[in-house]
């Protein structure tokens, strides 16, 4: 999956492998400044597991959205994938 290896790849620097780490269904990667928007962040978890169970994906790809704090702009809208499900080992 190329989200899972962008992301072991960019994290690999602090952690050498961190999802050996992550004990629930989801990994989510949100750098430092990153969050959910509020409205987003009430309901967080129950749109991701709809969004997960309706589609198939291994992973969801999120807009990440630049704002400007001056002017409280928008000056770039980047997709990149933030949210993994984790495989299930048998």
């Amino acid at each position: 999956m190329r989200g899972e290896n962008q992301a072991l790849r960019l994290n690999s620097r602090c952690v050498p492998d961190p999802l050996s780490f992550a004990l629930g269904d989801y990994v989510i990667f949100l750098d430092a400044d990153e969050y959910f928007v509020p409205p987003i962040q009430k309901g967080a978890a129950e749109l991701i597991e709809l969004t997960f169970a309706q589609s198939g994906a291994d992973s969801l790809i999120l807009d990440r959205v630049e704002i400007d704090k001056q002017t409280n702009t928008t000056m770039a809208v980047t997709p990149a994938d933030r949210i993994l499900r984790r495989a299930t080992v048998h």
